[in-house]
């Protein structure tokens, strides 16, 4: 990495607000900074191909970072492939001085970057060949904590975000901070005070109700889904009853059905299993039927205002603990569930 200056403090930052992503949220996040912003981090969006190459000739980027890759928006890119191309467009802008910051554990992901990257790429994740590595992930309601190495050392970092995604995020942005020249135990310490988007597996606790919610419906693709549903297997206590509220996963295209069946095979493996399962959405159905066939007891609506009404009574006649996952893709509205049981 070269000679490194290192800063005392976090430089004054800005940075995209919401799902500003887009060609329309991302000139007003540039519009909306300070003229004394010295870091600008832009989240850029991408549905389609040459999207996040048009977005570059705006922003400019230094620095490029991709968490990871899954399938999504697969009506339009047909197939990891072509999420994969469309994303690494960031990549290809990326100028020669820049740093591409990636995720070292997803092989074909890896194998683009490198192909079309000018400038220097540094990794992270789970394997030892990564220089930023995250061991011993460990999640509860409380966050996740983590040990990460580093080139400068191996720390232990706490986040009140919940599940292990956020643990390799949380690392992604310290190789970030650390290519800013930015001091290690700052940069640590910073996470421990992170907050999440809205509706991504947010912890809304309600003791006089003995439930907890894990309200993670800003949106959803299939390894989210999957992720999601295993945090929640994670943080659930002895003796709780369990709810999975799972919503249609959009723009999937001719995968769809299959990916939803699949998320019902999945809940049928679960040890111990939900003790309910309720969908929203015509193609969140299949999970429904996954579910019913596996023995679970699942409930399938179409809208979401109905399938609230039928959890917040399910919920009010229950005496005791409770976990609640509400997890789907926008269109799919279960930010309604949350809302009726939290006003309840």
């Amino acid at each position: 990495m070269g000679k490194q200056i290192v800063h005392e403090s976090i430089p004054k930052t800005f940075a995209t607000q919401g799902n500003l992503n887009n060609h329309i949220g991302l000139p007003l996040t540039l519009l909306r900074a300070d003229r004394d912003v010295e870091c600008l981090v832009l989240e850029l969006g991408t549905s389609g191909a040459g999207e996040l190459a048009a977005l570059c000739q705006i922003a400019k980027p230094h620095i490029g970072v991709i968490t990871s890759i899954a399938e999504e928006h697969t009506e339009t890119l047909h197939d990891l492939s072509g999420v994969i191309a469309a994303e690494t467009e960031l990549i290809a802008a990326l100028p020669s001085e820049g740093v591409a910051i990636v995720n070292g554990d997803q092989d074909d992901l890896l194998t683009a970057v490198r192909r079309l990257a000018r400038c220097r790429v540094v990794t992270f994740g789970e394997r030892q060949t990564n220089p930023y590595r995250v061991t011993d992930i460990r999640v509860s309601r409380a966050g996740t904590s983590f040990s990460v190495s580093t080139p400068r050392g191996i720390r232990e970092v706490q986040v009140k975000l919940l599940g292990s995604p956020f643990a390799l995020a949380s690392t992604a942005s310290i190789a970030v901070a650390q290519e800013c020249g930015l001091d290690l135990d700052i940069a640590c310490e910073a996470l421990r005070t992170a907050h999440g988007a809205a509706r991504r597996m947010a912890v809304i606790d309600l003791p006089h109700r003995q439930l907890s919610i894990l309200d993670d419906c800003y949106n959803a693709n299939p390894a989210s889904m999957r992720q999601a549903i295993l945090t929640a297997q994670q943080v659930r206590a002895s003796g709780e009853r369990v709810i999975f509220v799972l919503g249609d996963m959009l723009e999937l295209g001719a995968v769809s059905q299959q990916r939803h069946r699949e998320v019902g095979e999945m809940l049928a493996t679960l040890t111990p299993p939900p003790d309910m399962v309720v969908t929203v959405g015509d193609e969140a159905r299949l999970i429904a039927v996954g579910a019913e066939r596996a023995g679970l007891v699942a409930h399938a609506y179409v809208q979401a205002e109905k399938a609230a009404a039928f959890v917040r009574d399910t919920v009010v006649s229950y005496p005791d603990a409770q976990l609640i996952l509400v997890k789907g893709s926008r269109g799919a509205r279960l930010e309604e569930v949350t809302r009726r049981l939290v006003e309840q």
